[in-house]
């Protein structure tokens, strides 16, 4: 028995000198692969054609004001006249007389109409909250660690931010690391603009995302790619997951501090799933890399938060990080 719990001890304390902690995807230590091509986006609203006074015209009635949050899309288009053979013709617009101004005097400026604001949606989640997920290692699921993650969503921007610690045997030799993302909400979702690592012991690295250019920049010199339309990060993909709560296959490019990779999630249906003594009705998806696999479980119940993640790396060690407690801000 002394020297099981010897091989065992030994065995935790290497994969927390090598593996603990953090949020990973597959083949993430990987060369950078070409340029992605994955585009995430939403459908572009259809236009609304103006339509021109009608003189002369039955007395039109009451227009409801339309609040300036009210979205283009949800006013009524205006009815048809009844017998077209016998509507009246639109004047000429091109021929009106167009009256000069008097000498001295200024002519009226043109006043455009106000635009409507439109508010990007809020996420599915809770607009901020914390979740705390236990790490686990192995068949026997030998406690490693805990990961926090918080997140908070202002108008239209976000943050966050997630926090992995190791725990008992693991924390001899484990390090904490931290990573975060920040960045804009869209109709289309999640938009970073920063994705930073820090490692105990370790200067933080960093990815930048500069959408104008559709450029990204590796900290610490280390190059830059070109981004698509709807790439995320490695925190930030699992909450674009949730804000678009796959029933099919997703294609999905994933920024790490270091490197640009493309990820297809393989929708694997709707699955019961017993969490911290709870059953949950979640979507599970699987992406693949080489010999690499993780799994995610996405809560229907809480906004499709992940709440069960799944590593499996080249060489057969299995990583789970399963969510313990829930705690909502806001």
């Amino acid at each position: 028995m002394p020297l099981i719990l010897a091989f065992v001890a030994s065995a935790v304390l290497h994969v927390a000198a090598v593996t603990m902690p953090g949020w990973e995807l597959p083949g993430s230590g990987d060369p950078a692969p070409a340029a992605i091509t994955a585009e995430l986006a939403p459908p572009k609203p259809a236009p609304v054609a103006a339509v021109a006074p009608v003189k002369p015209a039955p007395k039109p009635a009451p227009v409801r004001k339309v609040p300036r949050t009210e979205r283009v899309a949800e006013i009524p288009a205006a009815a048809a006249p009844a017998d077209p053979a016998v509507a009246p013709a639109a004047p000429d617009v091109a021929a009106a007389p167009v009256a000069a101004a008097e000498p001295g005097v200024a002519a009226d400026p043109v006043v455009a109409p106000e635009a409507v604001a439109v508010a990007p949606p809020a996420p599915p989640w809770p607009r901020a909250g914390r979740v705390r997920y236990l790490v686990t290692w192995g068949d026997g699921g030998f406690i490693i660690g805990e990961t926090v993650h918080e997140w908070r969503v202002d108008a239209t921007r976000y943050s966050i931010r997630s926090v992995a610690t190791p725990r008992g045997l693991a924390a001899l030799r484990g390090k904490t690391r931290s990573q975060s993302s920040e960045g804009e909400v869209t109709a289309g979702g999640l938009r970073p603009s920063e994705f930073r690592d820090q490692r105990e012991g370790r200067a933080a690295e960093s990815a930048f995302f500069d959408w104008n250019e559709a450029r990204l920049t590796f900290s610490a010199g280390r190059g830059e790619s070109r981004i698509a339309e709807g790439t995320q990060d490695m925190v930030s993909v699992f909450y674009q997951l949730a804000w678009l709560a796959p029933r099919a296959d997703v294609d999905m490019a994933v920024a790490t501090a270091s490197r640009l990779g493309r990820w297809k999630f393989e929708w694997l249906g709707e699955e019961k799933l017993e969490v911290a003594g709870v059953m949950l009705a979640t979507l599970h998806l699987r992406t693949r890399a080489e010999n690499d696999i993780t799994e995610v479980w996405l809560a229907l119940a809480h906004g499709g938060l992940p709440v069960k993640i799944r590593h499996v790396d080249r060489k057969g060690e299995t990583f789970e990080q399963t969510a313990d407690t829930l705690e909502i801000q806001g």
